[in-house]
């Protein structure tokens, strides 16, 4: 949603996003990721999608691969608590 809602996209642009999003495998948000999230937001605060999106990480055991500095520091420092449970 976030990739396509930007102005000025050409054809050809909404075309390669299409493209590439349609080879993309796809999460489910599940209770557990709904906990993790309220978790990690009543810990670190932030926006609701950073927090969806690093608990759908951490319920996957999954990589984040992000240039938002703030959510990867978060992320880290959250990571290091789920291992020691």
């Amino acid at each position: 949603m976030e990739l396509l809602s930007y102005r000025g996209l050409k054809e050809t642009d909404i075309e390669t996003i299409v493209d590439l999003l349609n080879r993309m495998h796809y999460l489910s948000i599940t209770s557990a990721i709904e906990e993790v999230t309220i978790a990690f937001r009543q810990r670190h605060k932030g926006r609701l999608p950073d927090a969806i999106i690093a608990a759908t990480a951490i319920q996957h055991q999954l990589e984040l691969l992000t240039l938002d500095a703030a959510l990867a520091k978060k992320l880290t420092a959250w990571n290091g608590r789920v291992n020691d449970l």
